[in-house]
């Protein structure tokens, strides 16, 4: 987390956000509250993108095709991501989509990040 903050632009959307509230609220018990706080400080310099739905049917949990619209909008070149439905994909585009493990051992194999 600490490379991302130092080293890219994080492209953020309100569906994003619901999204890991949901999760670290069913997954982990971790109050809606407390993960606000904490993304507030990872989201303070984010790029903010608003989600119209333009983008449908290509992710096969078309529930995930708002993360690719996020990225597509926001010009992101990654999709950071533990979703298999999402890794499936490998790209959208120009976007690679990544897990964490991979995105952390490629910006450590690059003195210029990723």
């Amino acid at each position: 987390m600490t490379h991302a903050l130092l080293n890219d632009e994080i492209v953020i959307c309100t569906e994003i956000e619901n999204e890991t509230i949901r999760i670290m609220r069913r997954k982990f018990g971790v109050e809606e509250i407390e993960v606000r706080a904490g993304m507030e400080i990872f989201l303070q310099n984010s790029k903010r993108v608003i989600v119209t739905g333009r983008i449908s049917g290509i992710c096969r949990d078309p529930k995930d095709d708002f993360i690719l619209e996020c990225a597509e909008s926001g010009e992101a070149d990654l999709i950071v991501t533990g979703d298999k439905d999402l890794l499936s994909l490998a790209a959208h585009g120009r976007i690679q989509v990544v897990t964490p493990r991979q995105y952390l051992d490629r910006a450590k194999d690059r003195p210029d990040g990723y």
